[in-house]
């Protein structure tokens, strides 16, 4: 339960022993709210869970029984499924990503390659940076992953320019034996001496940045209905608007119309009533439309 900003446990349910259905879960909903009302005194105005498919029966049931409750998708993953769409709009530019993606996994298994940037780093006086991996269910984490790419990527240079001064085998190819996995290090090796490589990947994190803060926001237990509609407004406004420097035409039709089919899908007027009614923004979102 969230009341005053702060989230309280009032029940936990062993379900170990049965199935996860759509029924099943509704009885315990409606087995809670009866508690809350009989033993709290609360009323409860507002219901929300993650976006299963079993989830989601559960909550258009209870909705149906309960139309006077406000039932709601889980609008942080909402934000990772548009984040999901943008990655799979097929734009030529997010073919980067995969090289990215492929350059993380890479270093992560040169534990020679990891010890040298850790101790160019030291050498420079700073903290050793990890190296991120993107995770598919945690579409988040491509930001940080590539955010984290980008800031070692002075330190991949140096450590390519020393070893070229030293006029010895580079650290990147150490110990590498096999045809195949020498071509792969060659592979490594020109996307990071590849400047195109690494001004397209910029650009994606940029486009990614947004997601970012969207995700913290919409994710936080006392995130409100009005920051959800703003969260999206905010989201089609920068894509509909990218600078010329990072646009890309396919992947923000992308997010557009992924914003507009998950927007077609809430109960808008909620939303849009809760806007309206926080003094600090009333009408003033709406005043462009």
């Amino acid at each position: 339960m969230n009341a005053k900003r702060e989230v309280h446990t009032v029940r936990v349910i062993d379900t170990s022993h049965e199935r996860k259905t759509a029924p099943n879960f509704l009885k315990h909903i409606e087995d809670t709210l009866k508690m809350l009302g009989q033993d709290w005194n609360i009323i409860v105005v507002a219901f929300t869970s993650d976006a299963s498919g079993e989830s989601r029966a559960a909550r258009i049931a209870l909705l149906e029984k309960y139309p006077w409750l406000i039932v709601l998708d889980c609008y942080a993953h909402q934000v990772n499924l548009v984040i999901g769409d943008y990655l799979g709009s097929g734009s030529r530019i997010l073919a980067i990503a995969d090289d990215a993606e492929e350059l993380i996994s890479w270093l992560r298994r040169r534990t020679l390659v990891l010890a040298r940037i850790r101790e160019v780093q030291a050498a420079n006086g700073k903290s050793f940076f990890a190296i991120i991996r993107p995770v598919a269910t945690r579409w988040t984490s491509h930001y940080l992953a590539f955010k984290r790419l980008l800031e070692l990527q002075p330190t991949l240079t140096a450590i390519l320019a020393s070893d070229r001064v030293s006029g010895g085998e580079t650290t990147f190819m150490a110990g590498i034996k096999g045809s195949a996995a020498k071509a792969k290090a060659r592979q490594m090796l020109a996307l990071i001496e590849d400047g195109a490589f690494w001004h397209s990947l910029n650009r994606i994190k940029l486009h990614l940045e947004p997601f970012a803060i969207a995700v913290n926001l919409a994710q936080a237990a006392h995130c409100r209905l009005d920051q959800v509609l703003l969260i999206f407004g905010f989201l089609y406004h920068r894509f509909s608007r990218l600078p010329s420097d990072i646009d890309d035409e396919e992947s923000s039709s992308a997010v557009l119309k992924s914003l507009e089919d998950r927007w077609s899908k809430a109960d808008q007027s909620v939303f849009v009533a809760a806007v309206i009614l926080n003094p600090i923004y009333r009408l003033a979102p709406f005043a462009l439309i």
